[in-house]
């Protein structure tokens, strides 16, 4: 070779029947740290096509040094489309580009567990619902598969690839991934999930944010009342109109619900008579006691 000339090798498959929306996975890493000026290519020939002439490979993907893996001695999972050739036999090859004789002077290719399934589709549409202090449901849409992995995490965490494996789409959440600590109220959280097919998986999608509610901003998140006595000086300012509802059933007029709001909840420990006052009674306040969230705006037990 005289200096500077670009060699190819190449890696060719036997002819392979690529499945609808097939797709090329493998794990890969380099060799050498840096800039070798190497390139690496996924190339697909037809059946009919001489399998020793290099002309016969049409380019489907390809990297460099910088963008082959992440770093450079860690291994890498990779995915190339090759949906376009659904139903044909072709051969797939791995060809790595280099320079012997000039420096930099081209680097190894390591390329392990190849093989050639159906795409397993990403998770679209996720959204956090149903949010508590503690806890939110996930939910996703998905297609071709009935398990996937999600991993959540504080917002300002990084990913780590690992999470748990659920078999439902809006699985509840109380802790994060992988550290499993609790969650807490107020408190801002990411997830990320993909889709477990039966001979790969989906890429990861996300992250998606969401925050666990505030105490008293909802009546499935509300300030909870432990023990009587109890007093508090506050301001519904503070808080938020999530609900907008007539009180129902206890009042007549105006409910005044079309502002701000706080929840409080207390489980009474046996049969009696509580008192609630409010202080002072301004204009366009109200106060209503509900038996639980589902009767709030349906019927209430006391109001004024």
């Amino acid at each position: 070779f005289s200096d500077g000339q670009t060699v190819e090798d190449y890696l060719a498959s036997p002819l392979v029947t690529i499945p609808s929306n097939g797709q090329l996975r493998f794990w890969t890493r380099a060799f050498l740290a840096g800039n070798q000026g190497t390139v690496y290519q996924i190339k697909v020939a037809p059946a009919n096509a001489n399998p020793t002439d290099p002309n016969s490979y049409i380019l489907v993907q390809q990297w460099t040094d910088a963008d082959l893996v992440a770093n450079f001695s860690t291994f890498e999972e990779k995915a190339v489309d090759l949906s376009d050739y659904a139903g044909l036999s072709v051969r797939v090859a791995f060809v790595m580009q280099q320079a012997p004789l000039a420096a930099p002077f081209g680097d190894r290719w390591f390329v392990d567990e190849v093989t050639i399934v159906e795409r397993c589709f990403e998770p679209t549409n996720l959204s956090a619902q149903n949010i508590t202090q503690t806890s939110a449901q996930l939910t996703w849409n998905s297609t071709g598969s009935t398990s996937w992995e999600v991993e959540l995490l504080p917002a300002g965490d990084n990913a780590t690839g690992t999470g748990t494996v659920f078999n439902t789409n809006n699985p509840t959440v109380t802790t994060t991934l992988p550290a499993n600590v609790a969650l807490t109220p107020t408190t801002a959280y990411k997830y990320y999930v993909r889709a477990i097919c039966a001979n790969s998986t989906s890429e990861w999608v996300g992250p998606f944010n969401f925050s666990t509610s505030s105490p008293g901003l909802s009546c499935n998140a509300p300030i909870t009342v432990t023990a009587l006595p109890y007093s508090t000086t506050d301001n519904t300012s503070n808080y938020a109109d999530n609900t907008d509802t007539q009180p129902a059933g206890c009042v007549t007029g105006t409910g005044y619900m079309a502002g701000n709001e706080v929840f409080y909840s207390y489980t009474a420990p046996a049969n009696g008579t509580i008192s609630i006052s409010m202080t002072p009674t301004a204009n366009n306040s109200s106060l209503f006691v509900y038996q639980g969230c589902a009767n709030v705006g349906v019927t209430c037990i006391q109001g004024v």
